[in-house]
């Protein structure tokens, strides 16, 4: 493929942008209570993203480039804030963060733009890379509770019943059950190859890429293909790494520092996050079987974490009211310190006052007379590795205390 040059090839980059960041604003995440304003802000500069020229003023003498800048820095406050304190659980939102952070410190400047579709392109192609390496524990590859075959699952759901019956379905994922092995090296393999097309800058990643996330935007991702199809454009239109420019070009395609520094930091929270206890969510280990809880532990390449981050309940008790399918919901479930704040708001009723909990966290026991006190949960937050924001969801909500259970995206 030819190379364009750098100003326009990040213009279109910038409209594609724009209207990533509108399409993914109207996830259903954000009809979420607290969240409209934020959503409104997001709309309104993914807009001026699509609409700003992205050219040099003649008449004004002023580089547009500039405002694009300023709108991705922008925006990158508005992802920090949905992940910090609107309990923002998607690792697409992370990367968006990276992509508006890449821009916003280099948009501006002329010679550092190649480097900005550079990273763009990298990070992408890193975020498949994560992704295998989270997947590549036993749950994943072995057992029949694969997330491949939960893909496979709902890829055949889409196919139209005359050009494939549900006999036909029922018997494929029967093999795929009895072979989990098929689903998830077949999967390990789609992403490895997404990777290094990405990596490569190829315009096959075009073709592969809408075989493997079209049934995923069909059904539960939405907004995450159009999302990595950002570093595609990007590093695409840079031309492929085997692409001979003219002789009279010297152009060295080569990321500057801030960008490496930004690509390091991407790369590394994706990667030990998960095994250090920091958080799972927003590490691409989505879709994955992952589990870092000691018990259930899975990964077959790093070992147990040290520390066990989160909160096991063994004992609760809701004042007058028995509620007895919430009680056994939270004996057998995996919380996190954000999820029992969220409790704390949402289930602080007068008829369940108090609500009494018994449990340990960080391997210690812990007794609350009232989750509905204002410092119920203080004794909690002074064992935690962490500062907690207000809404940080650095785990799943939905895991359970036994392990290898069905697939949680």
């Amino acid at each position: 493929m030819s190379r364009l040059h750098p100003d326009l090839a990040l213009g279109l980059c910038l409209r594609a942008l724009g209207l990533i960041t509108i399409n993914h604003a109207c996830l259903g995440d954000y009809d979420q209570p607290g969240w409209f304003a934020v959503k409104l802000v997001t709309i309104l500069l993914g807009m001026l993203l699509v609409f700003t020229p992205q050219k040099q003023s003649t008449e004004f003498g002023f580089d547009h480039f500039k405002l694009s800048a300023v709108i991705a820095g922008l925006l990158c406050l508005a992802k920090l804030y949905t992940l910090l304190f609107l309990r923002d659980v998607l690792t697409q939102s992370l990367l968006l963060t990276m992509y508006f952070l890449t821009i916003s410190c280099s948009a501006k400047k002329a010679k550092e733009r190649n480097s900005i579709l550079l990273c763009l392109s990298i990070l992408s192609a890193s975020t498949y890379l994560l992704a295998i390496v989270h997947k590549l524990n036993y749950d994943f590859l072995y057992t029949a509770q694969s997330c491949a075959i939960h893909g496979y699952d709902l890829s055949l759901s889409l196919i139209p019943q005359f050009l494939m019956s549900s006999l036909h379905k029922s018997q494929l994922i029967h093999l795929l059950n009895t072979y989990p092995l098929l689903a998830s090296i077949s999967v390990l393999s789609l992403e490895w190859l997404l990777a290094l097309l990405c990596w490569q800058r190829h315009k096959l990643i075009w073709l592969i890429g809408l075989i493997f996330h079209l049934p995923l935007t069909l059904t539960i991702a939405p907004s995450f293909g159009a999302v990595m199809a950002l570093g595609w454009g990007a590093g695409t239109m840079l031309g492929s790494r085997n692409t001979k420019y003219n002789k009279r070009q010297t152009v060295k395609l080569k990321l500057i520092l801030k960008h490496k520094l930004i690509v390091f930091i991407y790369v590394s929270h994706g990667l030990l996050s998960p095994y250090l206890g920091i958080e799972v969510q927003h590490s691409a280990a989505m879709l994955s079987n992952l589990r870092i809880d000691p018990a259930c532990a899975n990964s077959l390449i790093f070992p147990p974490i040290g520390h066990d981050p989160y909160v096991y309940i063994h004992k609760a008790h809701f004042g007058q009211n028995k509620r007895p399918k919430r009680l056994k919901k939270l004996q057998a479930g995996l919380w996190s310190l954000s999820a029992l704040k969220t409790m704390q708001k949402n289930w602080c009723i007068k008829e369940q006052r108090p609500l009494k909990l018994k449990g340990t966290y960080a391997h210690q026991p812990f007794e609350i007379a009232d989750l509905c006190a204002k410092e119920a949960l203080y004794q909690l937050y002074e064992r935690s590795h962490l500062p907690t924001f207000g809404a940080w969801q650095r785990f799943q909500k939905n895991l359970q205390k036994t392990c290898h259970q069905s697939c949680v995206h």
